[in-house]
């Protein structure tokens, strides 16, 4: 493939001696890779299903695993329809293997679609944690919305743009903030070849701007003692280390810490700036490691971790004489309550998570018609839902109740569909079969 010559330049000064290599990997076919949830079943059972298609362990990620070259897609299997994997490149597995996350913390990820670090992450919070995602573009935030949805993660949902947008009531609340700023996507280059012919001098000066003001707002969402995780899919030192190193200028209350010695070990430390060394920074090169372009770093701010507090309302939203009829379905059906304070917006009721304000306040959990509440398929996928009644399904089962099949099942009333105890949807059982309510927009015709 032909470079720009700026970047090439750019690349050779920062590599040197392995610059060859690292031109020579970028003709390569890309590796693909998976995250395997936890607390979407059996995850034993799970691994053992998915066995035909894994190649070896990501050595930073966990339940992450490289595919094997052979296999093209997994979007047809029932666990990815189920939420219990996350088809992700392998390098981009990196900057959430980086940080800690406690059941009860309180997440942020500003540039958050299509979603891959939010689902990560939520997935480790605990029923006492908040995962509040935002994405300006509202393409971009529907797929978003699809993710969380698919792998059961509550998160409250926003479309916010400039500074001052931000709520008053983020500032200094969130013990971790993921700042995926955008970016010149030099990173995908093999992958998306569309990234290669939008490059150019001048999108990355704007790209550098633009991240420049994201990331001090992120900065300003941080509680005392909480983390900083920057990360860019591209190699430029101005969207990089630069940013890191006018940011640590400003900021004397932010510290850089190293990143795991599994991640440091498949990467490369941070290129050396004048009064900065980058060696708090990581960077994935194709040539170090099976998997596209990635840089992140860590920063913690100093103090201790505040008291909680609440995150304020902002209106949008209100409760209505439907709320009895929502709570009685959810106390019939739900072995156990849900966080999170139940609220309606034009007509629909959700588990709310930061109050009413947002382009999804929380967990979308069904509406009221003619005086019953009908469920939405978030919630018989919501990580935290513990359905009284479910039904678990071999794969030929689950296979056919994705297509949209009934299947013939005892009982009354509505239960969850599981495979190798993963969600898929809900069914209501009536007459001895189980009348499938999978979305016809998401059957899968296999």
């Amino acid at each position: 493939m032909a470079w720009h010559e700026a970047f090439r330049r750019e690349m050779e000064t920062v590599l040197g001696a392995e610059a060859p290599a690292f031109f020579a990997a970028l003709e390569e076919a890309p590796r693909k890779g998976l995250r395997l949830l936890p607390g979407r079943g059996d995850g034993a059972a799970q691994r053992e299903a998915l066995r035909p298609f894994l190649a070896s362990p990501i050595p930073f990620a966990g339940d992450g695993w490289f595919l094997k070259p052979s296999v093209s897609s997994l979007g047809n299997h029932p666990l990815h329809a189920g939420g219990a994997i996350y088809l992700q490149d392998p390098a981009a597995m990196a900057p959430a293997s980086c940080v800690t996350v406690r059941e009860d913390d309180r997440i942020l990820d500003l540039c958050a679609a299509p979603g891959g670090k939010s689902v990560a992450l939520g997935a480790r919070l605990g029923e006492g944690g908040v995962l509040v995602c935002n994405e300006p573009s509202p393409v971009r935030r529907r797929i978003l919305l699809q993710n969380l949805e698919r792998c059961g993660v509550p998160a409250a949902v926003y479309g916010l743009d400039a500074a001052e947008e931000l709520p008053a009531a983020w500032r200094e609340a969130f013990d971790l903030v993921v700042c995926d700023a955008p970016c010149s996507g030099e990173g995908m280059f093999r992958k998306e070849p569309e990234a290669v012919e939008r490059w150019s001098e001048e999108r990355v000066e704007s790209l550098a701007a633009l991240q420049e003001r994201i990331l001090a707002r992120a900065a300003d969402c941080v509680a005392p003692g909480g983390t900083l995780l920057y990360a860019t899919c591209t190699w430029n030192r101005k969207e990089n280390e630069e940013q890191v190193a006018r940011l640590l200028a400003r900021r004397g209350d932010l510290t850089p810490a190293p990143a795991p010695e599994a991640v440091r070990a498949c990467s490369r430390p941070g290129v050396a700036l004048p009064g900065f060394d980058g060696s708090c920074c990581r960077r994935f090169y194709p040539h170090v490691f099976p998997g596209e372009g990635q840089f992140l770093a860590i920063l913690v701010r100093e103090g201790t971790r505040p008291p909680r507090r609440p995150f304020a309302e902002e209106g949008g939203g209100k409760k209505r004489p439907e709320e009895a009829v929502a709570r009685d379905f959810l106390t019939t059906f739900l072995a156990r309550p849900l966080s999170g304070e139940l609220l309606e917006r034009d007509g629909l009721w959700y588990a709310s998570l930061t109050g009413a304000g947002g382009a999804s306040p929380g967990v979308l959990l069904g509406e009221v018609r003619k005086g019953r509440f009908v469920p939405h398929h978030r919630l018989f996928l919501l990580r935290h839902a513990v359905f009284r009644n479910t039904l678990e399904l071999d794969e030929a089962e689950a296979r056919a109740y994705l297509s949209g099949e009934e299947l013939p099942r005892a009982g009354d009333g509505w239960a969850q569909a599981r495979y190798l105890g993963c969600p898929l949807g809900g069914v209501k059982l009536s007459g001895g079969r189980a009348k499938n309510h999978y979305p016809k927009g998401l059957r899968i015709h296999v």
